[in-house]
């Protein structure tokens, strides 16, 4: 995209509504990439913003685009119901999906047979838990409210019958000038069918190596066992994520740089080591140290849920006890 400015129609979630007004936002700078496409500031421009709607919001750009003849169809009117569904403090809120054609873009006549690029317009945050460690190291005490703000937006997102599959720094935003954080790139969240994980609810690999658990690894097998690829998978993402945050570096097999991971090098640790998992640092001791402990059981049925990890750690928040030390 090269314009400074985008025209987009805003798809409605009543199906008897063909959406045709046409919505244009001024495209301010990137903020984000991911494999998925690339996010922008973006504001509205001349006509006010849609009832309930903050001037900026985050608009990501989809890499795929779909066919003009089903932009309204029901996919994209399914993913919008699901994403706006989500209502919590620590999950990042979605707005409108809208779809932007070559005609709008160019200013030329549309083909019936060309292609719509897809839009998801979200709540607009500072920057990612990623950046900030790239920049400062965290004090343990907001280490731990962190992890407890993202231990309750994953309580409800799995009470929801979500599953993340791909929690990591990129995908943690901040904002209330870092105090407040959110659960982002839910766009392709797994969702349960019931209440209990199915052994088809996850059909592919999903999350990046960092931060993905074993049985996701192995696509469903650990240590020649058939595990279910569930909600305690974001749980062991949490795990990597608090070591993170502690450490400000991620853990590495051996001697291969992080950096350098493949999923083939996971597998082949994971399928060789079994009771491998990452090192807890020494001087990393107290709650957080048990915390780590049982984020990384290899068994996924061992693993406990975000309820009872918060319940772990809650009553160490806002006083004077280092949780890493007691």
């Amino acid at each position: 995209m090269t314009s400074a400015t985008i025209t987009v129609r805003i798809l409605s979630l009543d199906e008897s509504v063909v959406s045709t007004q046409e919505h244009t936002f001024n495209v301010e700078k990137v903020i984000g990439y991911g494999g998925y496409g690339k996010v922008f500031k973006c504001q509205w421009r001349g006509k006010a913003p849609l009832p309930n709607d903050p001037l900026c919001m985050a608009g990501k750009e989809l890499n795929n685009p779909v066919p003009a003849t089903e932009y309204e169809e029901g996919e994209s009117r399914n993913t919008l119901r699901r994403l706006q569904s989500l209502q919590h403090e620590n999950v990042l809120k979605t707005f409108h999906i809208g779809f932007e054609s070559p005609a709008m873009a160019n200013h030329s006549t549309q083909h019936p047979n060309s292609c719509w690029t897809v839009w998801i317009f979200q709540e607009l945050c500072d920057g990612s838990l990623h950046d900030l460690l790239l920049k400062q190291a965290l004090a343990s005490r907001i280490v731990l409210n962190y992890t407890l703000q993202l231990l309750q937006g994953l309580d409800y997102l799995h009470g929801a019958k979500a599953i993340h599959t791909d929690l990591k720094g990129q995908n943690i935003l901040l904002t209330q000038n870092n105090r407040l954080i959110k659960i982002g790139d839910l766009d392709n969240y797994v969702r349960l069918r019931g209440t209990r994980t199915c052994s088809d609810d996850v059909t592919k690999v999903m999350g990046t190596e960092h931060f993905m658990s074993p049985e996701m690894t192995l696509q469903g097998f650990v240590d020649g066992k058939s595990e279910k690829i569930g909600r305690r998978t974001d749980i062991w993402s949490v795990g990597c994520l608090v070591l993170e945050m502690i450490s400000q570096c991620r853990w590495t097999i051996g001697l291969k740089p992080a950096a350098g991971w493949k999923r083939d090098t996971l597998m082949q640790f994971y399928e060789t080591h079994p009771e491998g998992s990452p090192d807890i640092p020494k001087n990393i001791r107290g709650k957080c140290n048990d915390l780590l402990k049982l984020c990384f059981r290899r068994d996924p049925q061992q693993r406990p849920e975000a309820a009872a990890l918060i319940a772990l750690l809650t009553p160490y928040n806002n006083t004077d006890l280092d949780w890493t030390r007691v």
